[in-house]
């Protein structure tokens, strides 16, 4: 009996540690930051040689740049602490990360890498100084052109965790860590979406307090 209550109890941590929200989560109202409204918001980050930004209503296209192309929010601020963004992007062609989703923890940035490295690497840049290549939040996943993946980030106060279609992909402690984002990146400070060698489709972008 103890043996089958233990492994009840495991199975249902599994679930509610991987799951990336809950009905009392989605009770939770989003704030859709690609609006009519708030497209002004949005701002080319100015890469040096970089590719085109469409910056549309409820769509973003980030041309190849050589080699990198990207956009920053300049609205309002946005949650630093206790928060969760989501956004849809989309791989339209190249073969680098798509995805470079930089946001803040806390006082300090960080970068989300979709498809880094030749394709397929995947977690935060930087923690302690090392890059989503060298650091303990590095996976390899496939990223398929003309797809949508879904990503999720969540802030919590202890811990950063990223979903990638629904599946957990990072769980990095907070405690003791230096969160940072490489220095090419830096104008994508506090907020913002990049691309390396790639063009790529953003089709949703929304972020709200926990």
């Amino acid at each position: 009996m103890n043996r089958l209550l233990s492994a009840a109890l495991a199975l249902g941590c599994m679930i509610s540690c991987s799951a990336p929200n809950s009905a009392d989560d989605e009770a939770i109202v989003w704030q859709d930051l690609l609006t009519e409204e708030n497209i002004t918001s949005w701002q080319p980050s100015a890469f040096g040689i970089s590719g085109r930004e469409e910056i549309l209503p409820h769509a973003i296209r980030l041309t190849m740049g050589n080699p990198f192309t990207g956009v920053a929010w300049s609205g309002e601020p946005l949650p630093t602490e206790n928060y969760e963004i989501e956004i849809v992007a989309r791989k339209v062609m190249g073969n680098d990360f798509f995805c470079g989703l930089t946001f803040a923890v806390g006082e300090d940035p960080c970068t989300f890498i979709a498809g880094g490295w030749g394709g397929s690497i995947t977690g935060l840049s930087c923690i302690d100084g090392k890059d989503a290549s060298e650091n303990a939040t590095r996976t390899f996943q496939r990223y398929d052109v003309g797809e949508d993946y879904t990503i999720r980030i969540r802030v919590e106060e202890h811990r950063v965790r990223a979903w990638l279609q629904d599946g957990l992909v990072v769980q990095q402690p907070r405690d003791g860590v230096d969160f940072s984002v490489r220095m090419e990146v830096e104008l994508s400070t506090p907020f913002g979406i990049a691309c390396y060698n790639t063009e790529a489709l953003i089709t949703a972008c929304r972020i709200r307090r926990l």
